[in-house]
């Protein structure tokens, strides 16, 4: 044990390692954005039409952490993955995405995703 620690306990019981994600969200994008379920997110901010800044309650170490994103619609009968998703303005405090529908259209979708992994 020469001090280098692969994973962490904190104090509130959780633990945090390099594979344990340091944030992510399931939100509804159309009208009033509202988070469904999330881990250390703070808030979401409208930017505009399929435009979010998922803002981050405990900042990640610094900007060079690994993101995935996904959106989709929940239709009545099928469910979509067709959109795809574009991230701007990757800060450690917050990141900015986008929604697009396959011919690039900026779109509104119910069912928006994120996860980060990196240091905190």
């Amino acid at each position: 044990s020469g001090g280098n620690s692969k994973f962490k306990a904190l104090a509130d019981g959780r633990g945090l390692s390099q594979f344990t994600a340091g944030c992510w969200c399931c939100f509804d994008g159309m009208n009033t954005i509202s988070i469904r379920d999330s881990f250390n997110v703070a808030s979401i901010s409208d930017n505009g039409t399929a435009d979010y800044t998922v803002n981050i309650d405990v900042n990640m170490a610094n900007r060079n952490y690994a993101v995935v994103g996904s959106a989709g619609r929940d239709g009545s009968t099928t469910f979509a993955w067709n959109y795809g998703v574009t991230f701007s303005s990757k800060n450690a405090g917050d990141i900015r995405l986008r929604v697009n529908t396959s011919e690039s259209t900026q779109f509104e979708v119910d069912e928006n995703m994120i996860v980060i992994f990196g240091d905190q």
